[in-house]
């Protein structure tokens, strides 16, 4: 079976990284091939692994989370993290490079790669706040945007 591999160009705490692990992301298999994303983490352990990038096609995994995978390279949890991830598609670029510094500079993790955009948020208050935003600019704006988890 074929695999597609996504890599994330620049992620967040790149510089904190020292491996990088092929997490599954079975929404995006088809019956010739398997999807995977390339996450990039800090070794924790044996076979444990601290996330440093946002995740733009796995699930229910976060950064800074630290977790494990199956030998299938399904993610489990095994320390959750403060983060939450919200994934946007934006195919006419209608979310601006100021747009996104702006929300670095409220401490927001963002990440992009081609037309999607992962915005990672410290704590609920954060992500709903994000969330009620999303929700508002996706009446003017041809975006469409999900959580990052289930």
């Amino acid at each position: 079976m074929k695999r597609t591999v996504f890599h994330h160009p620049h992620p967040v705490w790149g510089d904190h990284a020292d491996h990088a692990i092929l997490v599954r992301a079975p929404e995006y298999d088809d019956d010739r091939e398997q999807a995977f994303e390339e996450l990039h983490c800090r070794r924790e352990g044996q076979d444990l692994f601290r996330l440093c990038s946002v995740p733009l096609f796995a699930k229910d995994i976060f950064p800074d989370d630290v977790i494990r995978l199956d030998t299938a390279g399904h993610p489990q949890t095994v320390v959750r993290g403060e983060w939450w991830s919200l994934r946007v598609w934006d195919e006419q670029g209608s979310l601006t490079a100021d747009y996104l510094n702006g929300l670095r500079a409220k401490g927001m993790l963002v990440e992009t790669m081609n037309s999607i955009i992962g915005i990672a948020c410290k704590g609920e208050a954060l992500v709903d706040a994000m969330r009620q935003e999303l929700e508002r600019l996706e009446q003017t704006m041809p975006i469409d945007w999900e959580t990052g988890w289930s």
